[in-house]
């Protein structure tokens, strides 16, 4: 499904098996609606905020037009760079729905009618009284002819009739979402626990620390602490200003993969910003 390296698991101390490290995303959202200004994207928000608490690391959102060729272009990109991919939007029965187009060129997958998928769909269609069910369903199923579908935790229905969760379509690692906000986060939801099971996830060190003096006047120290962990990658201090509190006017974030590290770079900032004028620690 995804790339299996991140899947090899190592004990935690509690006797946990966990991932040997962080996995990786890239988020591609698909529409011109976003380009154009008409539809603004909360998808990737929170696919990110969601990812983030699962300790995956996202590290790139793109947004394309509803063009085959670039669509085909970014999933390549993306499939060959992430440990996952996901995209939102360009899933339904009209024209410029052309998001498993994209998915089939990338890979070299001809698309052919899903017969699960239809059998799902036809019933889900037919109960909203669409007139013209058949060419409609024909456009949501055509799918890769080597993707699979993804039903989550949830076993499959015995029968379309009997479904209550809708299927995700994934070809190698990247797996398709809608565009419509609602169903996007449901479509996640359902497959969080597969894709990134929880008792396998690692506790990554995040931890933040309230200044009460506005970062113009801390990044020269700041710099200094940031440059000693330039050659850790893994870990990472931002600094963020505060614009609406009276009180707090910076917050530092710190994030690592080894909590050692993270804990070592947060020592550093409380020791550096300790006892000056005007600062105040709280974590």
């Amino acid at each position: 499904m995804v790339r299996e390296s991140f899947w090899q698991t190592s004990s935690s101390p509690d006797g946990r098996n966990t991932w040997t490290r962080r996995p990786t995303c890239g988020i591609l959202v698909i529409g011109d609606e976003i380009l154009n200004g008409s539809t603004i994207d909360t998808n990737s928000h929170y696919l990110c905020a969601k990812l983030h608490k699962r300790g995956v690391g996202v590290k790139k959102i793109a947004v394309i037009g509803d063009n085959v060729n670039e669509i085909a272009s970014e999933i390549r990109l993306f499939s060959g760079l992430y440990d996952v991919v996901l995209t939102t939007g360009g899933i339904g029965p009209t024209h410029d729905d052309r998001t498993f187009e994209g998915l089939g060129m990338a890979f070299d997958e001809e698309l052919e009618i899903n017969k699960e998928l239809f059998q799902v769909v036809e019933v889900f269609l037919k109960k909203t009284k669409l007139a013209d069910v058949d060419s409609a369903v024909e456009k949501f199923c055509k799918i890769p002819k080597a993707a699979q579908l993804l039903w989550g935790e949830e076993a499959a229905p015995q029968t379309p009739e009997q479904m209550t969760i809708f299927p995700s379509v994934q070809l190698k690692n990247v797996i398709c979402f809608p565009g419509v906000p609602k169903f996007c986060r449901l479509a996640y939801d359902q497959l969080e626990n597969t894709l990134f099971p929880r008792d396998r996830a690692r506790n990554f060190y995040n931890e933040t620390l309230y200044l009460k003096r506005n970062e113009v006047y801390l990044q020269e120290n700041l710099t200094k602490i940031a440059e000693t962990f330039k050659n850790r990658p893994n870990v990472t201090i931002g600094s963020y200003p505060i614009m609406d509190n009276n009180y707090f006017k910076t917050k530092l974030v710190v994030e690592a993969a080894d909590p050692a590290e993270g804990m070592e770079a947060m020592e550093k900032l409380k020791s550096e910003f300790k006892g000056q004028e005007g600062v105040w620690n709280y974590f």
